[in-house]
């Protein structure tokens, strides 16, 4: 029986669909189908969960073979304790990969996404922010939403605190943050490389901040300061 030994845990938004594409390439890379299985979140309500049965969900591996590395990419598992104590639980020893993007860019990024899939019925962002705290409690939730956590954007984008309990539970030296804008400078071959050379690397908080600047007024004001993770032991945000 395969266990998968990597996942990518977050955040939407961030490059995940592409980085898991280039480390499927990768003759040494397991990457299971479908990219998110959802088998972990088990405390974010979804409508349909057909990986949620452990067997099921570990069958999805069994074509790995012996020298290969098995990992998945669900987005959601970043903010789901559950998914942290399972993914624990199954593979102690996995290796974590988060991608991060700026905040502002996946606000807006993100509420289209959800326009587009009929989870969000407020097209303007400011009012879905808005709606936030109804929406927690049940309410103004559109009837076709099959996802009704993906409507809490200030949630998705606090990156520090859902970062902060991967790398207590993990350790520094098995969770990788990546950044969106570094993804895009340097693509398939680096990543390549960066998993290959992983196991020498502390990387877990060691990039800049992007610094992408967007107009004044609206989601732009976001303040992204409170969103970044800090590097271990040290007061600096990524």
């Amino acid at each position: 029986m395969v266990i998968p030994s990597f996942f990518i845990v977050g955040a939407p938004r961030c490059g995940t669909s592409s980085l898991f594409a280039y480390l499927d390439a990768h003759p040494r890379i397991y990457a299971c189908e479908p990219k998110e299985p959802y088998h972990f979140n088990s405390d974010i309500a979804l409508s349909w969960r057909p990986f949620a049965d452990r067997r099921d969900y570990l069958q999805l591996f069994a074509g790995a073979r012996e020298h290969q590395v098995a990992g998945e990419a669900t987005v959601l598992y970043l903010y789901s304790k559950a998914a942290l104590r399972g993914i624990q639980a199954l593979s102690p020893s996995a290796k974590i990969i988060i991608m991060l993007r700026d905040p502002v860019e996946v606000l807006q990024s993100y509420h289209a996404l959800n326009l587009l899939l009929l989870n969000e019925d407020l097209e303007d962002l400011e009012r879905a922010l808005a709606a936030e705290e109804d929406r927690r409690a049940g309410r103004r939730i559109p009837w076709t939403c099959e996802t009704p956590f993906a409507l809490q954007y200030s949630t998705i984008v606090r990156y520090a605190e859902h970062v902060q309990r991967y790398l207590e539970a993990f350790g520094p030296d098995r969770v990788k943050c990546i950044l969106f804008d570094d993804l895009k400078r340097e693509p398939t071959g680096s990543t390549e490389r960066r998993w290959l050379s992983w196991g020498s690397s502390r990387g877990a908080c060691r990039a800049s901040r992007p610094t992408t600047r967007h107009g004044a007024g609206g989601a732009a004001d976001w303040p992204r300061s409170s969103c970044w993770p800090t590097a271990p032991g040290s007061e600096r945000a990524i």
